[in-house]
């Protein structure tokens, strides 16, 4: 299984749910097999993160994911990853990140 994970970091995380709460309404899994799932970081809490899980390769890295987590930006620091499953063949792309902070962040 193929994990995809969008985290924000954010002082206005009532704001941020609100904002994941309204895009998870309208979205619909590049496949019927991904699963979606938002968790909240426990105590302290300031990170949300959104999981996207698929048993293939995404290829919607570059879609949906990619818009979500630049508009995350606005709330703080977004780390948006995929990670490959570890015994997945070794010509596969390694599992890739990108942080972007927001300069404008309070945190």
């Amino acid at each position: 299984m193929w994990l995809e994970t969008i985290t924000v970091r954010s002082s206005r995380l009532d704001a941020v749910v609100a904002y994941v709460r309204e895009l998870t309404e309208e979205f619909e899994p590049p496949s019927p097999h991904t699963a979606v799932a938002v968790y909240l970081r426990e105590a302290p809490t300031c990170d949300l993160s959104i999981h996207l899980l698929s048993p293939d390769q995404p290829n919607h890295s570059t879609g949906w994911t990619t818009r979500i987590a630049a508009a995350l930006g606005e709330f703080g620091t977004v780390d948006h990853a995929l990670w490959r499953p570890l015994d997945a063949a070794e010509d596969e792309p390694n599992a890739s990140s990108t942080t972007t902070q927001n300069p404008r962040s309070t945190l």
